[in-house]
């Protein structure tokens, strides 16, 4: 059983999202798995904030995938990170988005950024609660 409202691939996001803020610092989704959210991005200074980035985009992405849109919509509360290692700068980081918790009220994601030979990096978390979506009436 898949995890997202409905089947979505790797251009539907990228598509949508050119121009974004994740789309401008180099975030690409590269896989949607049945139970997670594969991505990458090229490592830049300033350092470990675009770890960061990189995870909060995958967190972001993966919990609004997983919704209804014409019901809900999600909106961050917290986001944690832990550098573990250090990539080299223009080195590509790689990312995998896995749920901890999904409900109707809230989610809790998990993503593990690691180098090209499988090193981790860092591990970070990111919750969002589930919102009723506003009507455009």
């Amino acid at each position: 059983m898949s995890i997202w409202f409905r089947d979505w691939t790797p251009q539907d996001f990228n598509v949508v999202h050119e121009g974004s803020f994740a789309a401008r610092c180099g975030v690409v989704v590269t896989e949607v798995r049945r139970d997670a959210l594969i991505g990458q991005m090229v490592y830049r200074p300033p350092g470990g904030g675009s770890l960061g980035i990189l995870a909060e985009s995958l967190g972001s992405i993966a919990a609004w995938l997983s919704v209804d849109h014409q019901k809900f919509t999600v909106v961050g509360v917290d986001i944690n990170l832990s550098n573990v290692g250090t990539p080299e700068i223009g080195s590509t980081v790689y990312a995998e988005t896995r749920p901890y918790l999904m409900n109707d009220q809230q989610q809790l994601w998990g993503i593990d950024m690691r180098d090209a030979a499988g090193n981790l990096l860092a591990t970070s978390r990111i919750s969002v609660m589930v919102m009723p979506a506003r009507s455009s009436d």
